[in-house]
């Protein structure tokens, strides 16, 4: 992936812990906006959580706890665009799917295998990779998706 750090094998920047608050490490407060985002996120995450097998009536799994956790841990660290930009589906197999508002061609998808992304914008090429499930991975790819991509 061009220009970006999926945190496969290169050193990345610290944030804010596990079930952190809203501040970053940088000890600044965020803006409302940003956390009216997070806000929108997290009970978006419990209405997720709540989904119970058979959701869609066709036979869909609940969506796995732990990857709603990995999400939750995630939005701390997320910027104002990417929240905005952004938004998580329940998928069938129990696992989600990331999906920009935007009419980009771009999925993350985050399941318990990790976490994997397919991107093509015009006049680029088509990006795929594969991360570890993490919140901090999450938040790389879709930092850089949406910087290198405009989404």
């Amino acid at each position: 992936m061009e220009n970006c750090n999926t945190g496969a094998s290169e050193p990345m920047a610290h944030y804010g812990v596990k079930g952190s608050s809203a501040y970053s490490t940088s000890g600044e407060i965020p803006s409302k906006a940003l956390r009216d985002q997070r806000r929108q996120w997290y009970a978006h995450l419990e209405e997720l959580a709540a989904l119970k097998d058979d959701w869609n009536e066709e036979g869909a799994y609940a969506i796995v706890p732990e990857l709603i956790e990995l999400v939750r841990d995630f939005v701390p660290l997320a910027s104002e665009k990417v929240l905005s930009h952004w938004w998580a589906l329940p998928v069938p197999n129990g696992s989600l799917e990331m999906v920009p508002e935007s009419d980009a061609f771009a999925s993350i998808s985050i399941g318990t295998n990790g976490i994997s992304y397919l991107v093509k914008a015009e006049g680029r090429n088509k990006s795929t990779g594969v991360a570890n499930g993490s919140p901090q991975n999450l938040h790389d790819i879709m930092e850089c998706l949406t910087r290198v991509y405009s989404i």
